[in-house]
């Protein structure tokens, strides 16, 4: 009778431990991001960061700007996606000037895996100095290998998102009609 009393309790010991592990939060867990999600056309808001897509299209071919005399500032041809979106900071000024500039330092395309920064190449809105109730309207651009499907847009202030909010918004390439050219709008405030 002993010995079944043992192994009744071994039993009950290894199920405890069991949910008890399968209910445990991931060691990370207390750094992962908050993640908020929305969808093109909506507003999504973080702790510190606002922004609203308003436009997502493929092309071949990204440009910049028109300078004085009519003649692009910028072109490169690729297989290209290119975000128009609003963005504002949240953050109070008083932190903004106990940390720096708020910048919109962090945009990803995410597919399958693997992420892709927004280029660096033109102006846009990456790293673009942002205020708290003031948005800025602009695009960023992707350079992307040959891609089909649904991909996730995410951005933040920082590439370091550990315990901080993430905006994250889903794009489908295949619901995108592409184009041959697309300007890429270099930051404006909205008036």
């Amino acid at each position: 009778m002993n010995q079944l009393k043992i192994w009744l309790a071994t039993i009950v010991l290894l199920v405890a431990a069991a949910v008890v592990s399968a209910i445990a939060p991931a060691e990370d867990a207390e750094v992962a991001p908050f993640v908020v999600s929305g969808e093109i056309g909506e507003q999504v808001a973080g702790r510190d960061l606002v922004a609203t897509v308003t436009d997502a299209r493929t092309a071949t071919t990204v440009t910049g700007d028109e300078n004085s005399s009519g003649e692009t500032t910028w072109a490169a041809d690729g297989n290209w996606l290119v975000v128009d979106l609003d963005a504002a900071s949240v953050t109070g000024l008083r932190i903004v000037y106990i940390t720096g500039a708020v910048n919109l330092g962090n945009a990803v395309f995410e597919f399958d895996g693997r992420e892709y920064r927004a280029t660096e190449r033109t102006p846009s809105m990456l790293n673009v100095r942002l205020n708290p109730g003031v948005p800025r309207h602009g695009s960023l651009a992707f350079e992307l290998p040959e891609l089909t499907g649904a991909g996730m847009l995410k951005l933040s202030l920082s590439s370091d998102t550990r315990a901080d909010s993430v905006l994250e918004i889903p794009i489908d390439l295949d619901e995108i009609s592409p184009v041959s050219e697309v300007q890429v709008i270099e930051s404006e405030w909205i008036r």
